[in-house]
Order: structure tokens, then C-alpha cells, then sequence
């Protein structure tokens, strides 16, 4: 039976993807932890500011993850005075926006993501980064 699964790692579309997405995750995190910011900080003060005043729902389908894996990340975020909630004119929507904190941490962690950016492109080559995005968009319109 071993033999017989042995060659999915090598192969599976998922297995790989994840794999080098871990990896890829753990490179920026090395290099954008030394803002303060932690895990997937980064990604949620970036599109808090790009999408500001936003509500949680909304937030959720822009960054495709789960809206209560993502309130627990924008509580943490609250708790160290980063993020700010308000209510919409629904009062049962809570929009979150960054605070001014959040604003100057997001930007002194800009540096460092551009740090990472262009040494990932430096050593993988940027044509090489657009086929492989153009790649991913197509898979990812077959797979929606």
C-alpha cells in the first residue's frame, strides 16, 4: 500500500501548493516579524487599510477566509490597539479600521514586506513569478 501512495506528494496539486504556501508564509512572516507584526497581521492591517471602513463580512469574502477565524484575528488585533470597531447605520454591522497605531505599524512593516517581495523575485525572477501567477489564476478559474 505504501508503494502505491507514494508517488502523491510528488504529484498532488493541493500537497504542493500548501507546501510551498507554508513556506512562502514562513519567509515574509521571518522578515515582517521584525515590524512586531505576528502571523497574518501583515495581510489583515493591508487590506483593513485598502478596504477602510469595512465590515467584518465583507473583509472575510475579500481575504477569502472564514469570518470567525478572521473576528478572532481582528479581536487580537483590537486588544493591541491596532484596529478600531465602529457601527454601521445597521447597527448590527461592525465596520473595523485601523487606528492610528495600526496606521504606523502597517507602515514601518511596508519596507520589510518589500524586503521579502524582491528577494523572492530577485532569486525566482519576475517572469517567472507572472507565468507562474497567470497559472495559478487559470487553475483557480477551473477549480471555482
Amino acid at each position: 500500500m505504501k508503494k502505491e501512495l507514494s508517488h502523491i506528494p510528488k504529484e498532488c496539486v493541493a500537497y504542493n501548493f500548501t507546501k510551498t504556501a507554508r513556506h512562502l508564509a514562513s519567509f515574509y512572516r521571518k522578515i515582517i516579524n521584525r515590524s512586531g507584526l505576528q502571523g497574518m497581521q501583515f495581510q489583515l492591517l493591508l487590506a483593513i487599510r485598502l478596504y477602510e471602513p469595512v465590515s467584518i463580512s465583507v473583509l472575510a469574502k475579500k481575504l477569502e477566509i472564514d469570518r470567525t477565524t478572521l473576528s478572532r484575528n481582528l479581536k487580537r488585533l483590537e486588544k493591541n490597539a491596532l484596529v478600531n470597531f465602529e457601527n454601521a447605520e445597521d447597527q448590527r454591522i461592525h465596520n473595523v479600521q485601523l487606528s492610528e497605531s495600526g496606521n504606523k505599524i502597517l507602515t514601518s512593516a511596508l519596507p520589510l514586506w518589500e524586503e521579502a517581495q524582491n528577494l523572492i523575485l530577485d532569486r525566482f525572477g519576475t517572469d517567472n513569478w507572472h507565468q507562474l501567477l497567470d497559472s495559478m489564476n487559470k487553475l483557480e478559474r477551473i477549480i471555482s
